[in-house]
């Protein structure tokens, strides 16, 4: 499971927050409302739903930037939260797969 975190916090890092052009949104807040969400479900259907629109959101805004330290915390959170709701961790991972290829 550690190593399962780790992944999950380098995929969004790498994906979400971290490019430097001066157009680039910050997507460091929106992380964190992602977050805010995984931690408000009860079940797992929700934290999957979660997952999903993270994922939608980093390929709509895969040139986002951002404050890397933030996002870490913000994906760490995130994926802890998806976890105690019912999530399976080979489906969250599957999720960051999804990120990677981006």
């Amino acid at each position: 499971m550690l190593a399962a975190m780790k992944l999950l916090l380098l995929s969004v890092a790498a994906t979400l927050g971290l490019t430097s052009s001066a157009c680039s949104k910050d997507v460091t807040d929106d992380l964190g409302k992602f977050a805010d969400r995984a931690c408000a479900c009860t079940d797992a259907e929700c934290a999957r739903t979660v997952v999903k629109d993270l994922v939608t959101f980093a390929k709509a805004n895969s040139s986002g930037k951002g404050d890397e330290k933030k996002a870490g915390e913000h994906a760490k959170r995130l994926g802890q939260c998806a976890v105690k709701a019912g999530l399976p961790p080979s489906e969250l991972m599957e999720g960051m797969r999804e990120l990677q290829k981006l």
